[in-house]
């Protein structure tokens, strides 16, 4: 596995993470990881790992222990510690509909899985007035165990569609259609009359293949996309040929900006602004 990304700011002392927050985003085909300095609310750290093809969630997790096991600052103590699980399997459910005795009957409207092998996770999603149900391998929750007393697991839509519900009810973006771009796989979330009325992920292997899935589900909803304004985020470069197309399409384009609530260390300048926005936004998912 490579070590694509790394910023550490070079004030960071490493035995003072007990005040810390520890951010983990664990996706099929990499991980990442950042630091919140919680005196001073300022990341300090980011760094990402590529796995270079996708995995299993036992083999994810496995590569994951190898990297936390290699890497002396993740093996400190911190004040909180929280995992981004990145995966297809997800379903929302209104909160005054939600029964936690019925999170595996949710999740399989969505997904059949192997009961024994997962547990069933609710975040609740008080921007949205929603729980997002998913499941969580048992590998994984091993994995954690191994390294942190305590910890808690969030889906990585959940901080997507907390902190887009916050931008829409202070006025911070008009926005209709949000794009969030990883490696492979990509988020799209309709917004109508300032609530989220669709979220969906794909995968895709060309930008063409993007397109097609984002316009299908425009064109579904019987929505025009010349009069839409899109937010993108995630993986995506100003420079690439998929915002130079699809910015033709569109009312307007911009690409999310961090969240404010924090500061980040000036070697954060190093990548765009819109990258790694779950995991950023990590902290402020309840």
């Amino acid at each position: 596995m490579d070590k694509i990304v790394s910023i550490i700011d070079k004030s960071f002392v490493q035995d003072s993470t007990k005040k810390n927050f520890l951010s983990i985003e664990l996706m099929p085909d990499g991980f990442s990881y950042c630091i919140l300095d919680t005196e001073r609310f300022e990341y300090k750290i980011l760094e990402s790992y590529a796995f270079g093809y996708e995995l299993d969630p036992v083999n994810a997790a496995m590569a994951a222990e190898c990297i936390i096991q290699d890497n002396a600052i993740l093996q400190n103590q911190f004040e909180r510690v929280s995992l981004s699980l990145v995966s297809q399997n997800y379903t929302l459910i209104p909160d005054n509909l939600f029964s936690d005795s019925q999170k595996q009957s949710y999740l399989r409207f969505n997904k059949d899985f192997e009961k024994s092998d997962y547990a069933v996770n609710a975040d609740k999603l008080n921007n949205l007035k929603a729980y997002n149900i998913y499941p969580v391998h048992n590998a994984i929750s091993e994995m954690m165990s191994k390294f942190y007393d305590d910890y808690r697991i969030r889906h990585y839509t959940s901080p997507l569609m907390e902190s887009l519900m916050y931008l829409l009810a202070t006025g911070s973006t008009k926005s209709d259609v949000l794009i969030n771009v990883y490696n492979g796989y990509f988020d799209i979330v309709i917004i109508q009359s300032g609530i989220i009325r669709l979220i969906n992920t794909f995968k895709y292997v060309t930008y063409d293949d993007l397109m097609y899935y984002a316009f299908w589900v425009i064109e579904k909803l019987e929505l025009q996309a010349d009069a839409l304004n899109l937010l993108i985020s995630g993986n995506i470069s100003i420079e690439s040929s998929l915002y130079r197309s699809i910015r033709l399409y569109f009312k307007s384009v911009e690409f999310a900006s961090r969240n404010d609530l924090y500061r980040y260390a000036y070697e954060f300048d190093e990548i765009p602004h819109h990258y790694f926005s779950t995991l950023l936004n990590l902290n402020a998912c309840g």
